[in-house]
């Protein structure tokens, strides 16, 4: 099997593994638990999980706003680019 053959004759052990293999750990067939969420259930959660991440602003790392950063990189970047704020000329 690790070189990439599986011969027919061993199928049926194969499968038997497998079978015994997933009555112990549970983890081949998906499982219906009581008061679990189902796959829709999921998939809204998570598209509403991704707008609202989409919706969020990202506050500054030093909590002093996005005016400071964009006044900030003016004083690195040429008058053109910031309009004269605070440009190195």
């Amino acid at each position: 099997m690790d070189a990439g053959e599986f011969r027919a004759g061993n199928a049926a052990a194969g499968l038997e593994f497998l079978g015994r293999f997933d009555s112990i750990f549970k983890v081949l067939e998906p499982s219906a638990k009581a008061g679990g969420l189902s796959d829709a259930e999921i998939e809204v959660l998570v598209a509403q999980r991704d707008a609202a991440k989409k919706a969020a602003i990202s506050p500054s790392p030093t909590g002093f706003g996005t005016s400071f950063w964009s006044r900030a990189s003016c004083l690195k970047t040429p008058g053109a680019a910031c309009a004269g704020r605070g440009s190195r000329s």
